[in-house]
């Protein structure tokens, strides 16, 4: 038994191209190399379970950072980012379970994680808070919650949406509030004896 829930999606609108929506993530930089490799069926019959790995590996390995510019909250920012991740689920990682937002998860904003050009430990540093649940600073990785974000560049920036290689941006950012209903596991509460 469960409970019928609404769950936002998110939506990413290009000049030329239809609306794509997505359920978990957005990104452009590692995660777009990684899917490159990750998603080829020859890679993943001659690597088997080893293909995430060598995927990650590769993606850290290959990527060099990027220039594009961030609009939110009414603010212009030129960065230079190796990662950049639009989130419009609170949970992220797959099994991991990387729960990036804090206690309010249908506020119907976006996540938006911004990896500057930062060293692979760096990054592997960001990704073992992530999963431990510390809640500290990276220098080089932040984290934005905002209502919309329009990413704009000079050169065409690969997308992955869900994991899926999609297109290029530019492009605008939203959530679409309460798109898909499903079906969700009763909240229990715990009981201290």
């Amino acid at each position: 038994m469960g409970e019928v829930s609404s769950v936002d999606l998110g939506l990413v609108k290009r000049d030329g191209q239809p609306p794509a929506y997505f359920a978990h993530a957005a990104s452009v930089g590692l995660n777009v190399d990684f899917a490159k490799l990750a998603t080829r069926a020859s890679v993943r019959a001659r690597l088997g379970r080893l293909t995430y790995l060598a995927a990650a590996a590769y993606a850290v390995r290959e990527q060099t950072s990027f220039r594009c510019a961030l609009e939110h909250d009414g603010v212009v920012e030129e960065l230079a980012l190796r990662q950049l991740a639009v989130i419009s689920a609170p949970v992220i990682g797959g099994s991991l379970g990387l729960n990036i937002r804090g206690p309010f998860p249908d506020d119907h904003r976006l996540d938006v994680l911004a990896v500057g050009n930062v060293p692979p430990w760096t990054l592997f540093r960001a990704g073992v808070f992530l999963l431990l649940g510390i809640k500290r600073p990276v220098a080089g990785v932040r984290a934005m919650h905002v209502d919309s974000l329009v990413v704009e560049s000079r050169h065409p920036l690969a997308l992955a949406l869900d994991g899926e290689l999609d297109g290029s941006l530019p492009g605008q950012f939203e959530t679409v509030p309460g798109a898909v209903r499903v079906i969700t596991p009763v909240a229990r509460s715990c009981r201290t004896r």
